[in-house]
Formats: C-alpha cells, sequence, structure tokens
C-alpha cells in the first residue's frame, strides 16, 4: 500500500510539474524535471544492484536526500501553474522527457517488488518512512 501511495506521489508530481512547458518557466522546468529524472534512473539502478537490506537503505537514502534537494523547485512550478497538471498539455520540447518518464515508471514496480523482500528489517522501513516524508514535501 505505501509503495502504491509513494509511486502516485511520484508520478503525480513529476507528471504536474513536467506540463509547465509555456512561457518564461520552461527552462527552469525542464532544468529541475531532468534532474529529477536522473534521481529516478539513479535510484532504480541502485535499487537493481542491491542484494542487502543495506544496500536497499542506501538507494532509498540518495534517492530520499536527492528529493529533499529538488522538492522546493518542483512544488514551486506545480504551485504556480496548477493548471500545467493536465498532461495533456505538455509541449512538443518536454514530450521526450516525457517519454523517459514513461519508461521509468514502467520499471518502478519492480524496485517496489525487490524493497519488499527486504522490508523486515527496520532500517529499511525507517529509509521507506523517509523517502514517503520527502516525497510529500513536493506535494
Amino acid at each position: 500500500m505505501r509503495f502504491k501511495l509513494l509511486l502516485s506521489v511520484t508520478l503525480a508530481v513529476l507528471l504536474s510539474t513536467l506540463a509547465c512547458g509555456s512561457g518564461n518557466d520552461y527552462g527552469d522546468a525542464v532544468k529541475v524535471n531532468t534532474k529529477f529524472v536522473d534521481a529516478m534512473e539513479g535510484y532504480l539502478n541502485d535499487i537493481g544492484k542491491a542484494d542487502s537490506a543495506s544496500a536497499v537503505v542506501a538507494a532509498i537514502d540518495t534517492y530520499a536526500q536527492e528529493i529533499e534537494k529538488l522538492a522546493p523547485e518542483m512544488k514551486a512550478i506545480a504551485t504556480k501553474h496548477p493548471e500545467w497538471k493536465d498532461r495533456n498539455k505538455v509541449p512538443e520540447e518536454l514530450k521526450p522527457l516525457q517519454e523517459k518518464v514513461r519508461k521509468i515508471a514502467a520499471q518502478m514496480p519492480a524496485s517496489f517488488m525487490k524493497t519488499m523482500k527486504y522490508m523486515t528489517d527496520t532500517d529499511v522501513r525507517e529509509a521507506q518512512q523517509r523517502l514517503q516524508k520527502a516525497m510529500t514535501k513536493m506535494q
């Protein structure tokens, strides 16, 4: 349940900020979303390589730290332009990034399944809670 919520929040925030492609905000939106996508890719790579609870914790913590750094910018974009939440209004210049997000999103459930193998570990559960807290800062 927590993983579905985390995935939903991640994708909702990312897609809502991806849609901000008009006017002078375009460059900032591309920049912050590119960093967010890079963080997601790094997380997926790290989780994919994880073979222990401590490796899962390290992957989650690194991702949470990146999210905490990006959260204020992503929240500002989404707050400034709530009308951009409609992903059908993404400008052509952002469509390649939007496609990359779709591909990454398809990999997220597998990463959550791998994390589930280690959820009996207290440190993994605590890291997951830190990530959830970081994600809420983007809303």
